[in-house]
């Protein structure tokens, strides 16, 4: 996505290096199986085993949510990440790693969404891990009391195109968002942003995160709305103290629960991630 303002880069930042590397010959729907505490804070992709590829995924996207800077110090001419040279990047990854289509057990077609080279699936994966990361730094900046005072609520709204655009008005209204003049508003410590991110109505594309993207190729943001204009939309009074949106955590261990992955898929999990164990029902990554 094209950003027009500044991210907090910072909180982005911090979002892609909490991640764990998971790598996995899961599918999509084996993934969506996975709480959504272990698909935000584990960096994986669907029929991908390999932790170097991911870890290489890592570094993209590190690059593309802080691209001032490389390894913490500033970039140099020439070192600039964008979306471009990240599939350029990925794939070149693959190709050294001896990755061809044809070698895939799954034996995906070339080009399409399977085949883990081809341009579809890496950008796809590219812009889903990006969003991901800078939607919760933005979550993060948003908890700051400061922040939280000055900017007490939000508005959700088409940032880009995509080529399937779904009923988002219609989402909104089945995760209980109200609607002023069309407009999609509500504080930031709401209820409906977990909804909507939970496909509270039935769909399943979504991503379980009280934050954007909210869905996969959703081509949706969130909007900064002052606490003048929310005052202004009935949603708070003068002298309301906002209360922020729950602490998703950090952490230098992921727990998470996994009581509803059959026997099979949870071995998988142990078996990919040397380190994690299952206690009681509940995964613990670190």
């Amino acid at each position: 996505m094209n950003f027009s303002a500044p991210m907090p880069f910072l909180d982005a930042l911090a979002a892609v290096r909490a991640r764990k590397l998971l790598p996995t010959t899961g599918n999509s729907f084996d993934l969506r199986k996975l709480a959504p505490e272990i698909r935000e804070l584990a960096q994986f992709s669907a029929r991908t085993n390999d932790a170097r590829y991911l870890q290489t995924i890592s570094d993209v996207v590190t690059r593309l949510v802080s691209p001032e800077t490389v390894d913490g110090r500033p970039a140099q001419p020439g070192e600039y990440m964008n979306p471009t040279y990240a599939r350029t990047g990925l794939q070149e990854a693959l190709q050294s790693l001896g990755y061809h289509p044809g070698t895939d057990p799954n034996h995906p077609e070339v080009g399409s969404l399977q085949d883990l080279s081809s341009d579809a699936r890496v950008d796809l994966i590219v812009q889903t891990q990006t969003d991901l990361a800078r939607g919760r730094g933005k979550f993060e900046h948003d908890r700051d009391p400061d922040v939280l005072e000055a900017y007490p609520a939000q508005e959700l709204y088409r940032l880009e195109a995509t080529k399937v655009q779904r009923n988002w008005a219609q989402r909104w209204a089945a995760a209980g968002g109200q609607f002023f003049g069309g407009r999609m508003i509500a504080l930031k410590g709401a209820e409906v942003w977990q909804n909507l991110g939970d496909g509270e109505g039935g769909y399943e594309d979504t991503l379980g995160l009280p934050y954007p993207p909210f869905a996969f190729n959703s081509g949706m943001w969130v909007e900064d709305i002052s606490r003048e204009e929310a005052i202004g939309l009935g949603l708070l009074s003068g002298d309301d103290v906002v209360e922020p949106a729950p602490d998703r955590g950090w952490g230098d261990s992921l727990q998470a629960g996994v009581k509803g992955l059959s026997d099979a898929l949870q071995q998988a999990l142990l078996q990919a991630t040397p380190g994690t164990r299952i206690i009681d029902g509940i995964l613990s990554f670190g």
